[in-house]
């Protein structure tokens, strides 16, 4: 399995590269949407099992990259998972959801909630 960390928290970088290294998980970590878009648009590097996404993140936000992703049919072969700290509005988690997002998570982050996402 192969994972994207996507966030500019250091904190949340570690815990996940954290959890990932512990599950065996190879993975790379970009600090910003259009890092993350250019490291998903490489056809030359391996492709990505899972995406973990934080919203708020400068120069392009999570909902930016959900939508590029989206209007480029290249999330529905990825797990994508938001990681976020903000609020959403019942709308906001609903349309991402129905965009191809496997799940939102609410930080803090949760060990086992990672490792059940994987799991499958």
């Amino acid at each position: 399995m192969r994972a994207l960390v996507v966030d500019d928290n250091d904190q949340i970088v570690d815990v996940l590269s954290f959890l990932l290294e512990s599950n065996n998980v190879d993975f790379e970590t970009v600090n910003n949407g259009k890092e993350a878009l250019n490291r998903l648009y490489d056809e030359a590097k391996e492709n990505f099992d899972i995406i973990f996404l934080d919203l708020a993140m400068p120069e392009m936000s999570g909902f930016e990259v959900v939508e590029q992703l989206y209007a480029k049919d290249k999330i529905k072969d990825k797990k994508v998972v938001v990681i976020t700290a903000l609020e959403l509005p019942p709308e906001d988690e609903k349309n991402l959801l129905e965009k191809g997002v496997s799940r939102v998570l609410k930080k803090p982050i949760l060990v086992e909630d990672v490792e059940k996402l994987l799991m499958t």
